[in-house]
């Protein structure tokens, strides 16, 4: 049509055109691949364009932007392709190596910058155990040089090297040659190639590898022939982040050859294909209106009307053009002529392939270029039609009479696999003997689903970190536990008695305060915390009231409870004894106001009195993050005497409630019946939040009561 000649040598030809929807982009995707994959068996709807001899007879096109999610649908349907794009170094994980060994370096070895390093498939040997060092917390380089062993040691050590060769500095040549010096040193060929029996997708990994170096090598060599001519250039001097920098900028420059295709594989091509490009079956993808043609837009500067009004001013008299701007309906009419050379790539059918919908879900409508095929008068040579076929979202998983592929899709009629209740429910008893421990009431009533995966499966909790809290507070108890011991003995204020303990305790409960430079703070701020409660504890003890106690007993063993054929068991912190009764006190690492609705001490009192007749007159918490005491007690005078903050909560209503509380906890033990409670304040934190399916439903985030602190250490 632009030509405007008839062309009448041309050849005789028919093509057919398939189309292909889908509900979605990243469907677009899996439905033509699964359909190419059925069309190399002689089934599916690609088979209306003919017989396929196999994958070497298609040629795919995508756009850049696409061409992750094409590669991932052909990778998973198994069909052997190859790209024909022309990367650069800086894609590959070779490119991305310099800037990742030098943050290692400049974050001082941090853990798991180094760990994540050494066992990337480049640096990896069998001599490092990842578990371990991730446990271990090796910090700096001296800590890695002594927790490394072998192959290991010595790649930590060469990293080293390079590292601060490149601190030092040197010229591009001289740089580059360090780089390329390193490469040829640690061997990354053979490294990865080691992996490859276990991972084959690290073939193509390889293969960038290799073609890196050969880049590397032949850059070595021009800048050793250029390095005279180029003058005071080749003398400047880069160190540290600049020398990375430059080895980096080398390799955004440096491309890659195309890979030779294999025989037998689909070809894939990002964005346009090669001049006279040719395949037997050519599959197009995204031929809709947002592509094909797109949108045309005005230049800001020279409207279309303008570019029109100028053409027809250079026109001769006698009709003739001369200078000539391209209109925007001639903009249109080439993207047109493109679309149907495009089309025209295959010599015996064609497939259309379009998403329903854009990213946003909204309606996306066929390509105005399309339906135009179709519209010819030359029954010579022509397009026509051979079907259509729809992916809707329910075609996901394939129907029971359809065919389905083995680790690539699920058919409706697999088995269906029970994953239990909604609400998760946990079974079983958590002990051999119906025993648990009073300690474990407050978490019970949090949530039994958690307490059940704690004390009966014994899954574990967290991954270790540097701190450990639960260390923390058993430094705390056992502090007190002596500081107590020497007070009672002698009466020297808590405030002495502290600083006299402090050294041999955090030295025996937790060496690593000490051993650890970068604990510093957190063993500084327990001694802050400690010297606080220190205070507290004197000005307590200075009270009248306080003065009438008649013993006290430290880490009491509470005795044996039975209620609804569960045996509870305890061990109180401390127990003020007076000659009416009993106050029972527990030393947290949290703020003590955060435990003002748990009923812990209120079970320890209720034990207490139900086994020996002992009247409770009140229990409290010691928080050493704000040093502060918060209790219920029967009577004004006692709250006063322990600095208490006023409670609402009246003391034989608390005793009540945890009375109730172990009898329901008992209940649950012996029917072995532990329901998730899905708005427990424990949901933010907890570490099974995952396999107790609270996340398929539809919760607001419980608010969370209690303050950040070292946690609970009973």
């Amino acid at each position: 049509m632009q030509i405007g000649g008839d062309l009448r040598e041309r050849p005789k030809w028919t093509a057919k055109v398939f189309e292909l929807k889908a509900a979605d982009i990243q469907l677009q995707f899996d439905a033509a691949a699964r359909e190419t994959a059925l069309w190399a068996h002689g089934l599916g709807a690609f088979s209306a364009l003919g017989e396929l001899n196999g994958y070497g007879d298609i040629g795919l096109m995508v756009s850049p932007a696409h061409l992750p999610l094409a590669e991932d649908s052909l990778r998973r349907y198994k069909i052997p392709y190859n790209v024909q794009v022309r990367g650069t170094v800086a894609e590959t994980i070779f490119g991305e190596l310099p800037i990742a060994v030098w943050r290692a370096y400049s974050s001082g070895w941090e853990r798991e910058k180094t760990a994540f390093l050494l066992a990337g498939p480049l640096f990896r040997t069998p001599d490092l155990d990842v578990s371990a060092a991730l446990s271990a917390f090796p910090e700096g380089s001296r800590a890695w040089s002594s927790f490394l062993r072998g192959e290991a040691l010595k790649t930590f050590r060469r990293l080293e090297e390079f590292c601060r060769d490149l601190d030092q500095g040197g010229t591009p040549l001289e740089i580059m040659k360090i780089w390329r010096d390193f490469v040829a040193e640690m061997a990354f060929e053979e490294r990865t190639g080691s992996f490859i029996d276990d991972t084959p997708e690290l073939d193509e990994v390889l293969k960038d590898i290799s073609s890196s170096a050969k880049e590397l090598g032949m850059k070595v060599e021009m800048l050793e022939d250029m390095d005279r001519d180029i003058g005071p250039a080749a003398k400047v001097v880069l160190k540290g982040q600049e020398a990375v920098d430059y080895i980096c900028g080398w390799a955004g420059n440096a491309t890659l050859p195309i890979r030779l295709p294999q025989s037998g594989s689909l070809t894939v091509y990002a964005g346009l294909p090669p001049v006279l490009t040719v395949h037997r079956y050519w599959i197009m993808t995204d031929v809709d209106y947002n592509t094909w043609p797109g949108r045309l837009r005005e230049s800001p500067l020279l409207g279309n009307e303008s570019k029109a009004k100028f053409n027809r001013s250079v026109r001769s008299e006698d009709g003739e053009m001369g200078a000539h701007i391209p209109e925007l309906h001639e903009e249109r009419e080439q993207k047109e002529a493109l679309f149907r050379r495009l089309i025209a790539t295959s010599l015996e059918g064609t497939v259309v392939t379009r998403s329903l919908t854009d990213r946003n879900g909204r309606p996306l409508g066929v390509s105005q270029f399309l339906e135009p095929l179709f519209r010819t008068e030359d029954r010579e040579r022509r397009w026509e039609r051979a079907g259509s076929a729809e992916y809707r979202s329910s075609d996901i998983i394939p129907s029971g009479s359809s065919y389905w592929f083995l680790g690539a899709e699920i058919p409706l009629f697999a088995e269906q696999m029970e994953r239990g209740d909604f609400p998760r429910r946990g079974s079983g008893t958590c002990t051999d003997s119906p025993s648990v421990s009073l300690s474990s009431l407050d978490e019970w009533r949090e949530c039994p689903y958690r307490y059940w995966c704690r004390n009966n499966i014994r899954l574990p909790e967290h991954g270790k970190r540097l701190y450990d809290p639960m260390k923390a507070g058993t430094l705390l108890h056992t502090l007190w536990e002596r500081c107590w011991g020497g007070y009672l003995s002698c009466g020297t204020s808590f405030s002495v008695l502290l600083r006299q303990e402090w050294e041999s305790v955090s030295s025996e409960c937790y060496p690593e305060l000490r051993s650890d430079p970068r604990l510093g703070r957190h063993a500084d701020e327990l001694l802050k915390q400690a010297s606080a409660v220190a205070d507290l504890l004197d000005r307590v003890e200075s009270s009248d009231a306080v003065k009438r106690r008649r013993r006290t007993g430290i880490e009491y063993a509470l005795p044996e409870y039975e209620t609804g054929g569960v045996i509870f068991k305890g061990r109180a912190d401390r127990i003020d004894f007076y000659d009416d009764g009993f106050v029972v006190i527990d030393y947290k690492s949290n703020r003590a106001g955060d435990h003002r609705k748990d009923l812990q001490l209120a079970a320890y009192a209720a034990v207490i009195k139900n086994t020996t007749g002992a009247v409770p007159l009140g229990y409290g918490w010691i928080g050493h993050k704000d040093a502060s005491f918060y209790g219920h007690f029967r009577s004004d005078v006692l709250s006063d005497a322990y600095l208490s903050a006023r409670s609402r909560k009246k003391l034989e209503a608390a005793l009540e409630e945890a009375e109730k509380a172990m009898k329901d906890m008992a209940e649950s033990v012996n029917k072995g019946d532990f329901p998730a409670n899905y708005d427990s304040s424990m949901c933010r934190y907890c570490e099974y939040i995952v396999i107790c399916r609270r996340k398929e439903g539809h919760f607001e985030e419980a608010g969370e009561e209690n303050g950040e602190g070292y946690g609970d250490d009973s």
